[in-house]
């Protein structure tokens, strides 16, 4: 399930992503970034990553066939998240972000605000 989070505005979306997600939830937050790409160049994402989360494989699969043709259109990533494995994983990933352009940065829950600071910063 996700949760759009009210410190969204113009080109930063934020979400709040728990449980299980399947390929209608998926489609939808889809259709939420391509609103704000629809207004906005780039797109800076916050998530909140909660606890026990996994999707279907066929939203797993949507998920990466978005991101991968929208790469170009992502500025910012941050990852909410006190899981110290996915904490390390999104540090790896954001070696890769960076040559691709995009910033990624993985935040502790009690930093929240510095979170939507970094996300929202030019």
């Amino acid at each position: 399930m996700y949760k759009v989070l009210p410190q969204s505005e113009g080109p930063a979306l934020g979400l709040m992503i728990s449980g299980k997600i399947d390929i209608t939830e998926e489609q939808e937050m889809i259709e939420l970034a391509e609103k704000v790409l629809a207004e906005h160049d780039k797109l800076n994402l916050l998530v909140i990553v909660g606890e026990n989360v996994w999707a279907s494989l066929e939203a797993a699969y949507a998920d990466l066939r978005w991101i991968t043709t929208h790469l170009k259109n992502v500025a910012k990533l941050a990852i909410v998240t006190d899981s110290k494995t996915l904490g390390w994983l999104v540090e790896q990933d954001a070696k890769i972000a960076r040559h691709l352009g995009i910033g990624e940065r993985h935040f502790a829950t009690d930093e929240l605000e510095e979170a939507w600071t970094w996300t929202k910063s030019a």
